[in-house]
């Protein structure tokens, strides 16, 4: 599961708004069954210059949780957001990019002995490979209105060097102060990013 909270400040020069964001997803293995719905990657979404209000995400307050399922069981924990943007026309979301600092994984379901195993066997080849590739990114490519605060969000999720393109509903809530996006948990199936111990 990958929660991300962002906290935004200084849009159009004008006012301070605060972005929450929650991306839920967890990441399963092919064969693994989940309750969530299951998310379908395809080959990655062209991308284009972004016009309109860029603002930069404050990673100091932000934070990214997530859930990694397993034959028999899942573990949990917490991974940082090195940097991020929003992209923003007439205060419609339209666009932004997410870098995540893929060495800074965090168990928090494990005591001391364990979790270290977890995290190295995690950051190790067998898995994220971050010496090779210390960052993931995500990008968002196109956001679809569906109505009543609901949309659809497309974008490139690159891991280990590999982008796959994912859609997944959200729903959007905007005020003269914040904005707020949620998604429901969803699914993706880690090997096609080859995140696959074996």
């Amino acid at each position: 599961m990958l929660h991300v909270y962002v906290k935004l400040i200084n849009l159009n020069h004008i006012m301070k708004w605060i972005i929450f964001v929650t991306l839920s997803f967890v990441l399963v293995a092919c064969g693994n069954r989940s309750s969530s719905e299951k998310i379908e990657a395809s080959d990655a979404k062209a991308t284009s210059i972004l016009e309109g209000s860029n603002t930069s995400v404050n990673v100091s307050t932000s934070k990214i949780y997530w859930k990694g399922s397993k034959p028999g069981g899942s573990h949990h924990g917490t991974i940082a957001l090195k940097e991020g943007t929003l992209n923003f026309q007439q205060k419609t979301i339209y666009g932004g990019r997410f870098v995540i600092d893929m060495n800074a994984i965090i168990n928090e379901d494990l005591e001391a002995e364990s979790k270290a195993k977890l995290i190295s066997h995690l950051k190790s080849a067998d898995f994220f490979d971050v010496e090779k590739y210390p960052e993931s990114v995500f990008v968002i490519t196109s956001v679809a209105s569906k109505g009543d605060n609901k949309v659809d969000i497309t974008g490139n999720l690159t891991m280990k060097g590999i982008t796959k393109s994912i859609t997944f509903p959200a729903e959007i809530e905007l005020s003269e102060e914040q904005f707020i996006a949620s998604t429901p948990e969803f699914s993706i199936d880690r090997t096609q990013w080859s995140v696959n111990y074996g």
